[in-house]
């Protein structure tokens, strides 16, 4: 579970990590760099320098990182990266993440445009399409994202 932490707050330019449910706060108000702040996971930004402009959220599960403290109150962003969180469960997590990268390289290939390459993945498309519904998952019928993949 460190490790993980590492990788979600070090390796991001982001400051605030969306947890939620708060299980580890305990846990994580133990930990360096971290801290609690109303069940959001706060931590200090390191590296991805190379980052031009950071997203304002990524979901990494069980996290939600979003750049900005100001954007927790977001809440068509959040449902954004809740679909995710959704999606990444319903792939088991990591084939989820094989799957979001490989569709993105390949549509690199064929776009030759980094966005547009990005907005074309079909777990994006699925977010962007209802990210305003914020009752979209309540209602979302099982790997919903596979409409979505062309």
């Amino acid at each position: 579970m460190q490790l993980y932490l590492f990788i979600c707050g070090y390796l991001c330019k982001f400051k605030v990590l969306y947890f939620p449910k708060n299980y580890f706060g305990k846990f994580i108000s133990c930990l360096p760099h971290f801290y609690m702040y109303q069940g959001i996971i706060i931590c200090r930004p390191l590296l991805f320098r190379f980052m031009n402009k950071p997203p304002y959220g990524m979901a990494l599960f069980p996290f939600i990182l979003l750049r900005d403290e100001h954007l927790k109150t977001n809440k068509v962003l959040l449902n954004h990266e809740r679909i995710h969180l959704q999606q990444e469960l319903e792939l088991l997590i990591l084939p989820f993440y094989l799957l979001y990268i490989c569709h993105y390289f390949i549509n690199l290939a064929r776009l030759k445009n980094s966005y547009q390459a990005y907005r074309k993945i079909c777990f994006e498309k699925e977010a962007y399409t209802h990210e305003t519904k914020l009752d979209y998952l309540q209602h979302r019928k099982f790997c919903s994202w596979v409409k979505y993949f062309k």
